[in-house]
């Protein structure tokens, strides 16, 4: 049975927005009624558009933003009812990789201090030579070889998939529980994608280190969650989720269908017969404007009336969550005509 890791209940996250001396702060909500759940030793994947409040989450389950309201939990307690100790250990067990790898480098920094300065501050070693050999250690288990060479380099005298192995190597120091990786490959070159996908995966296998995997490339969330759990996310709500098998086989929400339709094919007959679903609009709406009823309607080819007015709620159905009024009457969507 899935032991569960981290639990976010409706988690909610607002900013403030002042556009001028004399007027009211705006209250832009980035994420509402956010439920999510991530088992020890899974890979979960949040899939959605730019904009729709993935990094928000990232940072919210990472300790870098408190949300406005909502519970979030580390192994069934709130992190903000913890003590300091237990906040610290917190801390240390959940890690975040982020999208941009040399911004995430000190760039005037080698890759050794980047390594071995956070687990000599932290007391995971006793001393700088036990930091050196656990930081070559780390660097061979993300196939950086020999790591000599590169821990006396600078971030900008490596590559992209390089940096991006790093990362995952300063994480994996802490000893982890939980990795958040907030578009790990959107910035490396396609060529090099599947490797740093193989090696995440490997490092879920070998050091049962859960991943929350966020990207806007379905793909690669099928590829590398497929033995887990997917979140759709649109404008801050999730729409759909469940076992990854499941939802991107047979996708319910029009959203979810509407993505996967748009997933290119680089067979020409295979792409000619891929079944096409025709929304009403390619423009998104702003989290400053949000629509009324269901966010997704000004787009759904199936909208009526009640979708403008009412907002759908996640439900169970076909063994996934979905949060739209006509799910069980949305015709079945296949990928080929």
């Amino acid at each position: 049975m899935d032991k569960l890791l981290m639990e976010l209940k409706n988690v909610e996250m607002y900013f403030f927005q002042k556009r001028g001396i004399f007027s009211p702060k705006i209250s832009i909500g980035a994420v509402m009624g956010i439920n999510m759940h991530i088992n020890e030793g899974e890979i979960t994947a949040l899939v959605g558009e730019s904009g729709g409040g993935k990094t928000t989450i990232a940072n919210i389950i990472t300790g870098l933003l408190k949300p406005t309201n909502g519970e979030v939990l580390f192994r069934g307690k709130n992190i903000y009812e913890m003590n300091r100790t237990e906040f610290k250990e917190y801390r240390h067990s959940v890690q975040l990789v982020q999208q941009d790898s040399y911004a995430a480098l000190n760039p005037v920094r080698t890759i050794e201090h980047s390594l071995v300065g956070p687990i000599l501050s932290r007391k995971i070693v006793k001393n700088r030579k036990e930091a050196i050999q656990k930081a070559k250690e780390a660097l061979l288990r993300v196939e950086l070889s020999p790591p000599e060479i590169f821990l006396e380099k600078y971030p900008h005298q490596l590559s992209g998939g390089q940096r991006q192995r790093i990362l995952l190597a300063r994480a994996i120091l802490m000893n982890p529980s939980l990795i958040v990786a907030d578009e790990p490959v959107s910035m490396i070159d396609v060529s090099l994608r599947i490797a740093i996908l193989n090696l995440m995966s490997r490092l879920n296998r070998e050091m049962n280190i859960a991943f929350l995997y966020i990207t806007h490339d379905l793909a690669t969330a099928r590829y590398i969650a497929q033995n887990g759990s997917i979140y759709v996310l649109y404008l801050g709500k999730i729409v759909e989720s469940g076992k990854t098998r499941i939802v991107l086989e047979r996708p319910v929400h029009p959203y979810l269908q509407a993505l996967l339709s748009a997933v290119p094919i680089p067979d020409p007959d295979i792409e000619a017969r891929k079944r096409k679903l025709p929304i009403k609009s390619i423009d998104i709406s702003f989290t400053t404007k949000l629509p009324t009823g269901c966010r997704f309607h000004p787009r759904c080819p199936y909208a009526d009336e009640k979708c403008s007015k009412e907002e759908p709620q996640l439900v169970p159905i076909e063994g996934r969550l979905c949060a739209c009024h006509y799910a069980e009457s949305i015709p079945e969507w296949r990928y080929l005509e």
